[in-house]
């Protein structure tokens, strides 16, 4: 998946992302630490873009659930999932 959906927002000007590609190394961040490349571009884009933030905010949100769902207990602000 790497090779073939992620380096193609590097040929674009300036490591600009659009949101679908965002939206993928938001994910994959949560998983595996992303390229020097990857992060700034990701960065610039979340810099601009709220959708995105707000979708960073509840992956971010939907992580620590699950991990909380897992060792029994509520992580803060999600009382009632």
């Amino acid at each position: 998946m790497r090779g073939r959906e992620m380096g193609s927002f590097v040929k674009q000007p300036f490591g600009i992302v659009h949101c679908r590609q965002a939206s993928e190394l938001l994910s994959r961040a949560r998983e595996e630490k992303l390229s020097p490349g990857e992060r700034v571009a990701l960065t610039l884009h979340l810099a601009m873009c709220v959708h995105c933030r707000r979708y960073g905010r509840q992956i971010k949100l939907l992580g620590r659930a699950f991990r909380a769902a897992i060792e029994g207990s509520n992580p803060e602000g999600t009382s009632g999932l």
